[in-house]
């Protein structure tokens, strides 16, 4: 099956966009990635078990990652409901409160 011009295009800009993540990260050519990923390939291969740090900071990150989207759920669900709790209640009508303000 040929690839068709979209794909061939999208292709195409992804490989523009490694080249310049290449020369962003000072690689000079794809010998050095390729170096590099047999690198990688050798420590990951020597690894009895994942190293604890660099787990303890990748379950740091995920768990920030979920708290801004909670966060954001949050919020959204705050700016829809009007909640009263014991510290909001005034003696007086609440409700009739609201209304005069609106």
């Amino acid at each position: 099956m040929r690839p068709t011009k979209t794909s061939t295009l999208q292709l195409i800009k992804g490989l523009l966009a490694l080249e310049e993540q290449m020369k962003d990260q000072g690689m000079i050519n794809s010998e050095t990635l390729r170096q590099w990923l047999a690198d990688e390939k050798v420590y990951l291969q020597r690894l009895s078990h994942e190293p604890l740090q660099e787990t303890l900071q990748m379950e740091y990150y995920q768990k920030l990652v979920n708290l801004e989207a909670s966060q954001k759920v949050l919020d959204e669900t705050q700016s829809k409901w009007l909640v009263t709790t014991p510290e909001t209640y005034n003696a007086h009508n609440y409700t009739q409160s609201i209304e005069i303000e609106h």
